[in-house]
């Protein structure tokens, strides 16, 4: 049951790599231009990603299954904490960004990965 489970996730992964326009170069300069404007600041690179969702905090919350109050908080210079990585990928995931972006985010927040199989479980959410 896991082997084909798995294999059908590697087919899935297989459909979208086939199915990309590496071509897109409006979708790849969004990517490029979001990159540099992320700020290395986790909050300022937080509201920045929020800003240009176009969404509201409610919106946001919602589709990310990240509660409002942790979004203020990690907008709040003042009341930083590292993010849990695994609220950091539900906000990445449920926002759609591109592996590039969230790679950032993960990066400037001072979290991380650890080498465990929740965690490698995490890296390919974040790349499906």
């Amino acid at each position: 049951m896991k082997a084909r489970k798995e294999g059908r996730i590697i087919a899935d992964i297989n459909k979208f790599i086939k199915n990309f326009d590496k071509d897109n170069k409006y979708y790849l300069q969004n990517i490029v231009n979001l990159k540099k404007e992320l700020p290395s600041d986790f909050a300022l690179a937080i509201s920045t990603v929020l800003e240009c969702s176009g969404l509201t905090l409610e919106e946001v919350a919602h589709e990310t299954k990240v509660s409002i109050d942790t979004i203020k908080r990690w907008k709040s210079e003042s009341d930083f904490k590292v993010p849990k990585i695994e609220k950091l990928v539900a906000f990445c995931t449920g926002l759609n960004l591109p592996l590039e972006i969230s790679e950032d985010l993960i990066r400037v927040s001072g979290t991380g990965f650890q080498n465990t199989i929740s965690d490698m479980a995490l890296r390919v959410k974040l790349r499906i």
